[in-house]
């Protein structure tokens, strides 16, 4: 029995040390997969003690810190010894805070080839002073910050540039303007004469014609960029956008006249009130009328037809421009709305700035409109036409004549600053052959030093020598609330918000429209008896 027993204890034991085995196998077969797995990593892997003395090491790690070849010359180092100096108080720090925390701790320091990485490390129990670490690389992240911190420097530059650029094209306008006042305001007066011969009459004519197409082409460049900054504003009301196409073209008879042109009306749609900017949307049609105008040869043809769309948009206004002229390769129809780029995509109407129909498109955009171009090819013609909504009924008082104020009794003594000598040299003449007592002066000194008494309205240059015209304005009005009229090269709606803020009644802009001028004095006049 005895026999029986041990026999039977034995196979147990002998069946205990099996399963032990097995179990050891698989204990070992599990360590060498995790082994493989934490070798093989990605991620740099290895264990510290509480010195920072480094123990197992996975390849990614023996990469990072420089040990590719033997990275078992890494086990029983120090990690500091591979660390900037500078860090090295930071590694120790991090490696005394692992045994009293249960969380994962970071920290961020450099190797010794410069190369910022970050330690993950945490305790695996209590009382064990071994901290699986993860070393992160953090050569991306900082060359990620690093490109953002140029692409931060560079937009800062383009938008310096842009500023700078912006200040250029108004400053540049400034000083084109200035110069074209007197020769406008010297021409309308010439040309008013009686006696002038027809020939020097049409001289004249043509003259003035192109000084506003001058001053045109400069309000272009400006309007390019107020729209393309968004800084475009539009004043709507209700308005015919019939009457509005006449007003426009009867600016441009001269042009018409001069080349022959016949113009054929056929505005037949039923619906043609809309919400605009008068301004804006007569900008619109002048710079198609003349660019008709421009490239359609001598006895050619210019027709305007509206319509409203049926359907779905029967709340659209259509108007259309065509012409005899020139024409365009349709496929170039697009590239025709960008700035400075008409020349080059649509080489048969060349010529000017090419800022014209980019400004029409901004324009129309702004209006929730839009615009196109049609052609059928190099000396087919073309067609723009224009789409916008429109209202359900225009007021009676659109398109009535407005009176103009009466004057007051006495004609205002006016105070004329403008440190440009031709410009107030010429102004004084016209005004005074209009009855008016002028006083010039050409700088702000000047001006104060005047018997501001005997004044009644002051019409000022914003730029002037020593301070600008809205000093000048506001000093003056401490003291003697005088009326004042502004004029400036700058013509934007802040620059006519700053002059209206400095006590101005109104902002004209270079070069001066003489009549303009006149029907502006009789207004503030008016205003003011």
């Amino acid at each position: 029995m005895a026999r029986e027993t041990l026999a039977a204890e034995v196979e147990r034991l002998r069946l205990e040390i099996e399963h032990l085995l097995e179990s050891q196998r698989a204990a070992d077969e599990t360590r060498d997969r995790f082994m493989d797995l934490y070798d093989h990593a990605p991620l740099a892997y290895l264990t510290l003690d509480g010195l920072g003395t480094i123990g197992e090491v996975n390849r990614a790690a023996a990469v990072l810190l420089g040990r590719h070849d033997d990275r078992h010359d890494l086990v029983g180092r120090r990690l500091k010894e591979l660390v900037v100096e500078a860090d090295q108080a930071k590694l120790t720090d991090h490696l005394r805070h692992c045994p009293v925390n249960r969380d994962v701790l970071v920290c961020e320091l450099h190797l010794r080839d410069s190369t910022p990485v970050q330690l993950w490390s945490r305790r695996i129990r209590l009382g064990l002073r071994i901290y699986p670490t993860v070393i992160v690389d953090l050569r991306e992240r900082e060359e990620a910050a690093a490109e953002t911190r140029r692409l931060l420097a560079a937009e800062k530059a383009a938008r310096a540039a842009n500023d700078a650029k912006d200040h250029f094209i108004a400053t540049l306008s400034h000083e084109l303007r200035t110069p074209l006042t007197p020769v406008l305001a010297a021409v309308t007066a010439l040309r008013g004469r009686a006696g002038i011969p027809d020939n020097l009459r049409s001289i004249h004519e043509m003259i003035r014609r192109n000084v506003l197409t001058e001053a045109r082409l400069i309000d272009d460049l400006l309007d390019v960029t107020r729209i393309v900054r968004g800084k475009m504003r539009l004043e709507r009301q209700v308005l015919d956008v019939h009457e509005t196409v006449r007003e426009t073209m009867e600016t441009l008879d001269a042009e018409i006249a001069a080349k022959h042109l016949t113009v054929g009306f056929f505005l037949e749609a039923e619906r043609h009130g809309a919400n605009a900017d008068p301004v804006k949307l007569k900008q619109v049609f002048w710079n198609l009328v003349r660019n008709a105008v421009k490239f359609t040869p001598d006895g050619g043809r210019i027709e305007l037809r509206s319509w409203n769309d049926t359907g779905k948009q029967s709340r659209w206004l259509a108007v259309e421009v065509s012409d005899t002229g020139q024409g365009f390769d349709p496929a170039a129809g697009p590239g025709l709305f960008e700035a400075f780029e008409q020349g080059l995509d649509a080489p048969e109407r060349t010529g000017g700035l090419g800022l014209g129909l980019a400004i029409c498109k901004g324009m129309m955009e702004l209006h929730d409109g839009r615009i196109a171009a049609f052609s059928r090819g190099p000396g087919m013609g073309a067609r723009f036409v224009v789409e916008m909504e429109t209202v359900d009924e225009i007021p009676a008082s659109v398109g009535a004549p407005v009176a103009l104020p009466e004057l007051p009794h006495a004609k205002p003594r006016i105070l004329l600053v403008d440190d440009h000598k031709d410009t107030a040299e010429i102004l004084s003449e016209l005004l005074t052959d209009e009855g008016y007592e002028v006083r010039t002066a050409h700088s702000a000194k000047e001006a104060l030093a005047a018997d501001l008494d005997s004044i009644d309205l002051l019409i000022s240059d914003i730029g002037l020598p020593d301070i600008t015209g809205l000093d000048l304005m506001r000093g003056i009005r401490v003291t003697h609330p005088l009326k004042g009229v502004a004029m400036s090269g700058y013509g934007t709606e802040a620059d006519m918000r700053a002059s209206k803020a400095a006590g101005f009644s109104a902002h004209l802009t270079k070069p001066l429209n003489f009549e303009r001028l006149l029907a502006t004095i009789r207004e503030v006049s008016a205003a003011a008896g």
